[in-house]
């Protein structure tokens, strides 16, 4: 079997192990169920890259599985960027302990910074090798994001 396809399988079968289910049940009538789709390719591609700094822009289900995949190489740090108070709150609570290591969840307003221009306000001075972009965004939020000029 070449190498590609193997490294699919392994990931499949860890996926397959981890089980969403068990972290995954929605415990508040606010809370935005997964896309187990977008969770399985962001987790794959972590598996795949070994990226050692992740910066994600929105947080929630998201924010777990790639702590969880940083957790499952055993290196690397998550920085996730949330600009809602509410859902910084919820993502803090969605984090087990055994991955905090692993993951910083960050409250970064976004602040307006020209028309239909928005920019986070709090971003580590660090250089990601993986950017998942997730939010603020959609039809009554800010469409274009800058980050502190860079």
């Amino acid at each position: 079997m070449a190498i590609a396809g193997s490294l699919h399988y392994e990931i499949y079968r860890r996926w397959s192990q981890f089980r969403l289910k068990r972290i995954f049940i929605p415990d508040h009538e606010k809370r935005i169920r997964p896309n187990y789709a977008d969770l399985y390719f962001l987790y794959a591609n972590v598996m795949t890259r070994r990226p050692k700094v992740i910066f994600e822009f929105g947080s929630g289900y998201s924010t777990l599985i790639l702590s969880r995949a940083l957790s499952d190489i055993g290196v690397g740090k998550l920085y996730s960027m949330e600009s809602e108070h509410y859902w910084f709150g919820e993502t803090k609570k969605l984090i087990p302990k055994n991955l905090l290591g692993f993951c910083e969840v960050i409250e970064s307003p976004v602040e307006k910074i020209g028309p239909n221009k928005w920019r986070y306000t709090t971003i580590p001075d660090l250089v990601p090798d993986f950017l998942y972009l997730d939010g603020p965004g959609g039809g009554d939020g800010p469409s274009h994001l800058e980050s502190n000029g860079h």
